[in-house]
Parts: structure tokens; C-alpha cells; sequence
């Protein structure tokens, strides 16, 4: 049976105008990840969110079940789309979208964005991450929590104090930490690269520190996360993100809400994380 690509980036594209043939990576119940020459692309079914590494079909969810296949199978790419095994997918209609992050928004509208996400964060949020960034302290039992804690106070201190490169060590150490198919850690680190790209203070000595400190961990996590921080290196991040410019606070939680188990909310509070910095 052959289907559409209905969606995806034109970092994505470029990818696939690069390569001629890859295989399968994995396969996990709402993704196909495809490999290509060391880079990953996700086939998912429709309604999925936007990622730089997406390919969004016109198959539902359930019908992802029935394609068969499997790591290690062969893919191969022309110029109309993608053969995986017995599957055909067509990119000639595909909506490509620019998911590089080249403007910063207003001042006013970070205040009021970080002001209200917190609130639904604090009501509706979920994950480790989430309750990290609660302000109210208290004895933590759960010992991965404690952990997150008492590394984002200690880089806050570093901030505070104009030590750029031992805070974007401190954050980087994330970089592998947490469960799940992205590590809660990576998840943030995204969080926090967008929040930085959002406010337009990618100059900064902590963004520039921290940027690197990042690079130089890449191989502590999966090869899917990864692919992940990779992307956010280069400025290029989802449909999450790109929300920030002109959807509401109840429409951006939404998004977070349906990514993964935890991601997108991880996400968000990276991105409300670098939004508490903007004065530092």
C-alpha cells in the first residue's frame, strides 16, 4: 500500500535529497525512525506533532502496526519518496515548513507567556522536571528529582555570579539523564537551547558556553535524542516551539500535553527555565 508524506521540514528534505538509500533504525508503537547516512527521520501518522526530524503521513496511528516493518530493513529514496519494505511513501505533495528559529519575541510577550505557562505547569504539569521548577521547597523522596533540583540551584548560583562556563557545564551534565525514549534531561537541555533562540539571546556567553558544553556530550545519549539536540544546536525545534510566536498559553500547554509521556512538558520547562534568565 503506498502512502503520503503529508508534512515535514525542509531540513528534513534536505536530508532526504542527500541520500539514496538507509534503513530502518527502530521502530516504537507511534514512530519509524529511519536511518540515513548517520541521521535520523521519523515517519509518524497523522496529527502528529511537528518535529524538524518528522515526516508526518497520512496513515493513522493504527495503521503503523500493520506496515511490518522492522530495525535493519532496507530503505531507499528518489526524488518522488521513500521505499521501506513493502511501503511506499510519497513526498510530491508534502508541505514543507521552515522550522529554523530566526526571530526572538517581545519582551512583554515572554512576561506574559512564562507568567501564565507556570500557572497551568503547576496545575496540569506532570514529570520530573516540572516539579523541579516549583518554587516551593520541601523534602524530595524521589531521589532523581532531588538530584535535578540541587543541580539547577547550583547553576543558578553560577549565573548569579557571572561563572558562565561552570553553569553550562553544570546544565550540560543533563545531557543522557532521565527515562523514557528522550531522556527527560535532553528533553530540557531542547527546552532551554529554544527558550535562548525565543528571547534572542543566543550571544550570550551562557548560551554561547552552553551551546558547547552540549556538543561535547552528544555520545552520552541515544542516537534519537541525539538527533534531537543536534537540531536545537542549529536553531531548528518543533511545532511546540514555534508555538510561542502567536498561539495562546492554553494551546502551547495542549501541544506539550500530547508530546510523549513527558517531553513536551520536559520541553516546556527548558524553555520557561532560559525565559527565568532573561535578567542574568
Amino acid at each position: 500500500m503506498n502512502y503520503y508524506i503529508e508534512e515535514m521540514s525542509l531540513c528534513a528534505e534536505r536530508l532526504l535529497r542527500s541520500h539514496s538509500a538507509g534503513r530502518v533504525h527502530s521502530v516504537y508503537g507511534k514512530t519509524v525512525n529511519l536511518s540515513l547516512g548517520g541521521r535520523l527521520l521519523a515517519l509518524q501518522p497523522l496529527g502528529s506533532s511537528l518535529s524538524p526530524i518528522s515526516l508526518i503521513t497520512d496513515a493513522e496511528e493504527a495503521e503503523l502496526r500493520t506496515w511490518g516493518l522492522a530495525a535493519g530493513d532496507p530503505v531507499r529514496v528518489d526524488r518522488a519518496g521513500i521505499q521501506a519494505g513493502g511501503r511506499r511513501f510519497s513526498i510530491e505533495k508534502a508541505a514543507r515548513h521552515e522550522l529554523f528559529l530566526s526571530e526572538a519575541i517581545s519582551a512583554a510577550r515572554i512576561e506574559y507567556l512564562e507568567k501564565e505557562l507556570c500557572k497551568l505547569l503547576k496545575t496540569g504539569g506532570r514529570g520530573t522536571f516540572c516539579q523541579a521548577m516549583q518554587e516551593e521547597p520541601g523534602e524530595e523522596t524521589d531521589f532523581f528529582l532531588k538530584a535535578v533540583k540541587k543541580r539547577l540551584a547550583d547553576v543558578n548560583v553560577r549565573i548569579k555570579t557571572g561563572l558562565w562556563e561552570e553553569a553550562a557545564e553544570g546544565l550540560a551534565s543533563l545531557v543522557g539523564l532521565g527515562i523514557g525514549l528522550t531522556p527527560g534531561g535532553d528533553d530540557f537541555l531542547c527546552g532551554v537551547l529554544a527558550g535562548l533562540c525565543l528571547g534572542d539571546w543566543r550571544k550570550r556567553p551562557f548560551s554561547m558556553a552552553l551551546n558547547a558544553a552540549v556538543r561535547r556530550r552528544l555520545d552520552r545519549t541515544n542516537d534519537i535524542s541525539r538527533e534531537f539536540l543536534n537540531c536545537a544546536l542549529k536553531g531548528q525545534f518543533g511545532q511546540l516551539v514555534h508555538g510561542f510566536y502567536e498561539r495562546s498559553p492554553e494551546e502551547i500547554f495542549a501541544e506539550a500535553d500530547r508530546i510523549g509521556h513527558s517531553s513536551g512538558i520536559d520541553t516546556l520547562c527548558g524553555i520557561l527555565y532560559a525565559f527565568r534568565l532573561r535578567n542574568r
